[in-house]
């Protein structure tokens, strides 16, 4: 069952820069329109400007490209 037809994801990873609806749009429909705040949200971007951007989706975190596959680990073990 995908997320759209009412199946729950603990967390979701977003790249912010995503070809048509960027990720910053996409956690605005997950939070508004289907009104889900309790997916946790981590946002990947090559960019820190977005930071601030992103406040009004509520993201568990926002991590700059190139993540460090131990960090991603150490991290994705702690929110889950």
């Amino acid at each position: 069952m995908s997320y759209v037809q009412g199946g729950h994801y603990n967390i979701i990873f977003l790249d912010i820069n995503l070809p048509g609806v960027g990720g910053v749009e996409i956690g605005e429909i997950i939070r508004q329109k289907m009104e889900d705040e309790m997916t946790h949200i981590v946002y990947i971007s090559q960019q820190a400007g977005y930071a601030m951007e992103l406040f009004k989706v509520r993201p568990l975190d926002f991590l700059i490209k190139s993540v460090n596959r131990e960090i991603f680990k150490i991290k994705t073990i702690l929110y889950c």
